[in-house]
């Protein structure tokens, strides 16, 4: 049996950033060339790298703990490369990237890019593990017109809870075809169990992985969502952002913390430093709400 094609672990600034990239992805498929889009072949090593926010140089201090690949099964992969027979594969087991090609990727969709967008997730249930009433309750975060077409991006929902890291699904759509996709959605879309852990105990957790004290941090927002994991399917957890308060050694963080055994999941460093210039900046985790249609 042919093995999928995984896409290597994404580098720390396009996780952390991953709907403006693939926003950025999908404009060549509006392009009157068609100019072809692939997905990411470099990036850093999935481990973690520990130098250390206070390091000489700020080495990167990003982690992913969630272990594993949920692998495309023989459906989702015939119908994949039906359409791009140069698919890659997130590590939630649905296509990190499809398209642009000659041909549309789906068309005769409805003329609103935003319901085109959904109708197509949810026409292609078998590939991306959405039924009609998950794609509908999906938040839209970037409804965008870009030349001929639009750039849509949407966010998942496991129960009641927003997606934290991936989760994200952005599509090119113009006159009721959709072009290209790129996503991080996860196959699993199912309800995780209530957290046990109050958010002050993800708050310690958090501060403990990142090697940090309270009185160090200038401030903090803690917020509840969803961490779809490979194996274990989504998992109720804290979102912990944290802002130090030594602007000499700057650290700041995003920690996702399982809200059942108060393990950081996912470790996100916001601090970037310009080599040539020695100011420095705090990149949001995830992407705002709603960006808009503008």
């Amino acid at each position: 049996m042919p093995q999928p094609e995984w896409s290597p672990p994404m580098s720390r600034r396009r996780r952390r950033l991953i709907a403006i990239l693939a926003t950025t992805a999908t404009v060549a498929a509006l392009l009157p060339t068609g100019v072809s889009t692939a997905a990411p072949t470099g990036g850093a090593s999935s481990a973690e790298r520990r130098s250390g926010p206070f390091a000489e140089g700020h080495a990167p201090a990003d982690a992913d703990n969630r272990t594993g690949t949920a692998a495309p099964d023989a459906r989702q992969r015939g119908l994949a490369r039906a359409v791009d027979p140069d698919v890659r594969w997130n590590r939630l087991g649905t296509p990190q990237a499809l398209g642009p090609g000659r041909t549309p990727l789906a068309s005769g969709l409805p003329a609103d890019p935003e319901a085109a967008a959904r109708a197509y997730l949810a026409a292609n249930h078998d590939l991306f593990g959405m039924d009609a009433a998950t794609v509908a309750s999906m938040e839209r975060v970037l409804v965008r017109p870009i030349g001929s077409g639009t750039v849509v991006t949407l966010r998942q929902r496991f129960g009641d809870l927003p997606a934290g890291p991936d989760g994200l699904v952005t599509l090119a759509v113009a006159d009721g075809a959709v072009l290209s996709v790129s996503s991080s959605l996860a196959r699993n879309t199912g309800t995780p169990s209530p957290a046990t852990r109050t958010a002050e105990q993800a708050y310690a957790a958090a501060l403990a992985d990142a090697k940090l004290t309270a009185d160090a941090v200038a401030s903090h927002t803690i917020r509840s969502v969803a961490v779809p994991t490979p194996l274990d399917g989504p998992r109720a957890a804290y979102e912990v952002t944290m802002i130090g308060a030594d602007t000499e050694h700057p650290a700041a963080f995003t920690s996702y913390v399982d809200g059942s055994t108060g393990q950081v999941l996912v470790r996100e460093d916001l601090v970037d430093f310009d080599s040539d210039n020695p100011s420095w900046a705090v990149f949001p985790a995830t992407p705002p709400r709603d960006l808009g249609p503008g």
